[in-house]
């Protein structure tokens, strides 16, 4: 069993500071640290303050012209002074009117340009001087200035900060831009054109976060690799199929839909009116329901999408459609950013629990593990969106590291944390630290009963329908989703008061439990059609209310193409077997609280619904209502199984105090 320690603190400061040692322990595996009771709400408030602080003195900024140099310098000196204690960060070196900002073009090969050159639209942002310092490299397709946050920090902090705008965007001139396709190339023209300055002092660190943080994985995929030091991606990947095609091989259907449409069709707009601008913000992160993007979802044939809904004809969107298999040649420049199994530098990977990204973090992970390099894992319970969670972990998270890696002249180096993972319990301010991901564990084997129940016992219980409608597709609610108004941790009732979603719940637990890894479901099905998908949900049940935990689906059937999606097991008597793996989690249930399961044939429109015909999806235009009929039984024992850590204090009595001083049965599990 492994080694649990509950440390109850009162404060962030101290969590940094905190080690196992000096509470007598001998080498504990993981280490939980809850900081349920360090004043989180009035943190909240004052947070709420300096982020409203912050804004008005950005706009201010922006306003005052530089005739008028005290105060726009007044102003960066409030944005500096709110975003050192938002994010936690060490108090700055370099004071802002001792910052040069300057704005360059860095050259790249480009064959479709005049010349044989393009030009990479960037800015540099150093403490004045031509004194040699570490650099961080930083690139972006969302127009270099939403890159000012960060390069402000480490500009203050000795660092020299090169932010650049990715091929085919805003300041750049070239060629147009295509996802991933030239990352490594123009990463190699950014590297060159860094060696090259009086500044430079051998050493380069790289972060990002989403797609910049491809642009940081790009960096260590060119002929300089061995310049990069270390890096820092953040909720991303390093490869893109993966993201677009999920593991059944399903295409993440409202990712692509929304990301396109929002960056291909809607930004890098220059001429762009106030109104065009306010649409797009309206439709993309406001409305829960976009009249645009709603329409986009159900429209069919899929290859139509993108003249209806993009405004243009894209070879991008057709070609994603027409290779949904990593087989295919077309991916062969446009998945990997860089091979991450040999000579990858020191890595710290900042992900999410609820991030569509996640499983592609957890596999660069693994990967960059296997292959010896020196790498670290932060875990948070967060979504895509979460953007003040992720920069009050990422921010820093990501200087410590660069600290601990290339110190600036004005700093020593920094001391890492004896533990290389953490990770966040869902739904609570409590962490775990491990030395790998993810931790030893025992089965824990639930299977679905008679009334809607989870027990441990087998049951004996008739079976159980629902019909799947692709007309009218089950919808998703929360998790892993692209939409900002529809993601993460969301109460799940709407959902579970459906006719198509079959819900099973437990008892309630008596003992506190700790599920650490990757949980799945093993169902007996029955399906009137042979293409069909398997959605099953883990879900806790808090009270009245049910909160979603982890998901995945299991498409079945062969389909347009030939393209094979999963597998599953056929009985003589037509049943199958579906195994559905429900991704990642760390949760820690208390007594009174039960887990509950989903299982449906939707999760719309996360995830492109199954029409039931087996069409290839790009021209599939019909739609067949299919009947889903689940076994219960001992002959088809239909099941969870979950991953549960043994809790254990080493060096301590048998029993531990929680955080609010009550003991823990030395043999719960």
């Amino acid at each position: 069993s492994s080694d649990l320690l509950y440390q109850p603190l009162r404060s962030w400061d101290a969590m940094a500071t905190h080690r196992p040692e000096e509470e007598g322990l001998v080498n504990p595996e993981i280490v939980i640290q809850d900081l349920a009771n360090d004043g989180a709400a009035g943190r909240r408030l004052h947070r709420y303050w300096l982020t409203a602080g912050k804004i008005i003195a950005t706009i201010a900024a922006k306003a005052i012209p530089k005739s008028l140099p005290r105060l726009k310098n007044g102003c960066y000196t409030s944005i500096s002074r709110a975003r050192t204690k938002l994010y936690r960060l060490r108090p700055p070196d370099v004071s802002i009117p001792d910052l040069d900002l300057l704005e360059v073009e860095i050259p790249y090969e480009d064959p479709e340009a005049e010349e044989g050159k393009g030009f990479l639209g960037a800015f540099v942002l150093k403490p004045k001087g031509d004194h040699q310092r570490p650099t961080v490299m930083l690139r972006t397709p969302y127009g270099n200035e939403s890159l000012l946050d960060w390069a402000g920090t480490l500009a203050e902090r000795g660092y020299v900060a090169v932010a650049a705008d990715c091929r085919g965007r805003y300041e750049s001139r070239g060629s147009s831009f295509f996802p991933i396709k030239d990352e490594a190339a123009d990463a190699d023209a950014v590297i060159e054109w860094i060696i090259a300055q009086p500044w430079y002092d051998g050493r380069i660190g790289a972060h990002g976060a989403s797609y910049d943080g491809f642009c940081a994985y790009a960096s260590i995929g060119g002929k300089h690799r061995d310049k990069i030091t270390c890096l820092a991606p953040t909720v991303t990947s390093s490869s893109l199929h993966s993201i677009a095609y999920g593991p059944s091989g399903a295409i993440n259907w409202e990712l692509c839909i929304r990301w396109i449409w929002l960056v291909i069709a809607r930004m890098n707009q220059p001429d762009a009116s106030i109104r065009w601008k306010f649409d797009t913000m309206s439709h993309f992160f406001l409305r829960k329901k976009s009249s645009i993007l709603e329409q986009a979802y159900v429209n069919t044939p899929a290859t139509e999408t993108d003249l209806q809904f993009f405004g243009q004809r894209l070879d991008m969107w057709q070609d994603l459609l027409r290779n949904p298999s990593l087989e295919s040649p077309w991916w062969a420049d446009k998945n990997r950013l860089c091979d991450l199994s040999q000579g990858c530098p020191p890595i710290h990977i900042f992900a999410g629990w609820q991030d569509f990204f996640f499983p592609g973090a957890l596999k660069d992970y693994e990967e960059a593990r296997a292959g010896g390099a020196e790498v670290w894992l932060t875990i948070s319970d967060l979504c895509h969106w979460d953007v003040p969670k992720l920069i009050r972990t990422s921010f820093p998270g990501t200087l410590d590291f660069y600290d601990a890696h290339m110190p600036p002249p004005s700093k020593s180096s920094q001391q890492l944390p004896q533990r290389r993972v953490r990770c966040q319990l869902q739904g609570s301010r409590s962490w775990l630290e491990m030395d790998t991901f993810p931790p030893p564990s025992t089965p824990l084997v639930l299977h679905l009963g008679a009334e809607s129940g989870l027990s441990s016992a087998v049951a004996d219980a008739p079976a159980v329908c629902y019909d799947f409608d692709p007309a009218c597709p089950t919808p998703v609610i929360g998790g892993a989703s692209f939409h900002p108004r529809n993601c993460g941790r969301m109460e799940q009732s709407a959902l579970e008061s459906r006719e198509d979603v079959l819900i099973f719940t437990s008892e309630v637990i008596e003992t506190e439990t700790i599920i650490v890894g990757s949980p799945s479901v093993v169902l007996f099905l029955q399906s009137e059609l042979e293409h069909f998908d398997a959605v099953a949900r883990l879900c806790v049940v808090q009270g009245r209310k049910s909160f979603n935990v982890c998901d995945g689906m299991s498409r079945q059937g062969v389909y347009g193409g030939g393209q094979v999606f999963c597998s599953c097991t056929k009985g003589d008597d037509g049943s199958l077997q579906v195994r559905v793996s429900l991704g990642h989690c760390a949760l820690r249930l208390s007594p009174g609280e039960r887990l509950r399961l989903q299982i449906c044939s939707g999760a719309h429109p996360r995830w492109l619904r199954n029409f039931g015909t087996g069409e290839d999806i790009t021209t599939a235009t019909n739609m067949v209502k299919n009947r889903i009929t689940l076994f219960r039984s001992p002959a088809y024992p239909s099941r969870l199984v979950l991953p549960v850590v043994q809790m254990q204090a080493a060096g301590v009595s048998p029993s531990s105090l929680l955080s609010d001083g009550s003991a823990l049965d030395a043999g719960s599990p």
